[in-house]
């Protein structure tokens, strides 16, 4: 549709203005017959979307194929698309040819969440955390975006992207308000939960242990506990011969120093676990125990990967290594 203009007053079919003092009703024939009085402007489409064919005034933005939407006129009148200013329809013409919405949603959710990006649905940003499949579809003309069947972009607002606070001792990812359990790694660990949810300060705090649920912070706890003299001997005492009877109950009650050596062996073994074992074994130096390098051992004397694994042993056998060494010799 084209504009009318009386002087420089828009005017349409109907109207009436003065001309001569005389008021007169417009006509096509009044503006065919007083051609100065009257202009007629050929109205621009708008377009809100475009999609660059070829690269503008040389610079290397917009990329050819780039879909970019349309902003309102200004530059004195002239078109502009963000820092690009087509005067008219010249440089649309040159540069740049007509698309839709649709196909700019689609271009800026690839660009926004490509494959594995992690977001909350913007329909339900209440809801579990999503992670793309970059695999996206338009719903509704262009009213959503869903990808992984989660929509990514919906009553003009994109999905809010997120990322981990941090990441808890059994492996999982833990994002702002989500609950998680965690203790103080001592002694005597008390396992407390977060209900509250996870903040920005969440997971900091120094000597602590965080996992996802009570039960995973359980099966640390009683995996890093260190273990008694008497967890190990239970653990030899369930060891039973076919005949059901337990061996090392046996010879716990007939031979005192062979049972201790291989409760020995059961620590050496747990504390080194799977270390590069060195010669270090346990002495006997006046009246206490130490560790020692040693080139030569004895066939079956327990063997150490560190001094410091050596010194744990001691102190968990304490007063038994008294019923292994005797005058000063193991066996």
């Amino acid at each position: 549709m084209n504009k009318i203009y009386y002087y420089q007053q828009e005017v349409k079919i109907g109207d009436k203005v003065v001309i001569n003092g005389v008021a007169l009703k417009v006509t096509e024939q009044l503006i065919e017959d007083n051609p100065d009085l009257f202009k007629v402007a050929e109205e621009q489409e708008i377009l809100e979307y475009v999609e660059c064919t070829k690269l503008v005034r040389g610079n290397t933005w917009p990329a050819i194929g780039e879909i970019l939407p349309v902003t309102k006129p200004d530059c004195n009148g002239q078109q502009a698309i963000h820092n690009v200013c087509m005067v008219g329809s010249i440089l649309y013409k040159n540069c740049f040819k007509p698309s839709t919405k649709e196909a700019w949603l689609l271009q800026e959710a690839k660009r926004r969440y490509p494959k594995g990006t992690k977001f909350r649905s913007a329909a339900q940003p209440d809801k579990r955390i999503i992670i793309s499949d970059g695999i996206f579809n338009i719903w509704a003309s262009g009213a959503g975006v869903s990808t992984n069947g989660m929509l990514i972009y919906y009553n003009d607002q994109w999905a809010e992207i997120v990322k981990p606070l941090f990441t808890t001792e059994d492996g999982v990812e833990i994002f702002k308000g989500d609950e998680y359990w965690w203790f103080y790694d001592g002694l005597d660990p008390k396992i407390m939960h977060a209900s509250d949810g996870a903040h920005e300060n969440s997971g900091k705090k120094p000597n602590a242990k965080y996992f996802s649920t009570c039960e995973a912070a359980e099966e640390y706890i009683a995996k890093h506990k260190e273990k008694t003299l008497e967890d190990y001997e239970s653990e030899l005492d369930e060891i039973t011969s076919i005949s059901g009877y337990s061996v090392y109950r046996w010879l716990k009650d007939n031979d005192r120093k062979l049972y201790y050596t291989k409760v020995l062996n059961a620590i050496a073994d747990d504390l080194n676990d799977e270390k590069c074992v060195n010669r270090i074994f346990i002495k006997r130096h006046g009246g206490d125990y130490i560790p020692i390098f040693d080139k030569e051992s004895l066939r079956g004397t327990p063997m150490f990967a560190s001094k410091s694994d050596a010194m744990k042993a001691i102190k968990i056998m304490g007063d038994k290594l008294d019923i292994i060494f005797t005058n000063n010799k193991l066996f």
